[in-house]
């Protein structure tokens, strides 16, 4: 956990350190219609990029998940599609998460398959 944290502080400053210095070094196009998230996992080292595509609150499955490198090449331009409106990445364990509007994707990292779908669950009424 520890070692995850510092990870984590010193992509922050890199990334800091990088915005103090002026323009970007490069862009990705590729692949990136309506970007909403990204997110560099600290242990693949690849930047994921969510799109929503369609509108953000309908399931119309044109949502997808760009793989990347950080130096801006493009690995998958849609390395994980058939989404709704993926929001918010994280990672943990090898497994890269999005909110999906009204579920939780699990997707393995290392395969790109998704491998959790976890739906909203809304309290019964009394």
């Amino acid at each position: 956990m520890l070692k995850t944290i510092r990870i984590a502080i010193c992509v922050c400053c890199l990334v800091t350190l990088a915005i103090a210095q002026g323009a970007a070094k490069w862009t990705i196009t590729q692949g990136i219609l309506t970007p909403e998230s990204a997110y560099v996992d600290p242990v693949s080292g690849f930047l994921f990029i969510s799109s929503v595509e369609g509108q953000p609150n309908e399931k119309d499955g044109k949502g997808h998940i760009t793989k990347a490198t950080t130096d801006g090449k493009v690995v998958a331009a849609s390395w994980v599609s058939g989404l709704n409106a993926p929001k918010g990445l994280r990672s943990f364990k090898g497994t890269l998460w999005t909110a999906d509007i009204d579920e939780v994707i699990g997707i393995d990292i290392a395969s790109g398959k998704i491998t959790s779908r976890e739906a909203r669950r809304r309290p019964v009424p009394e």
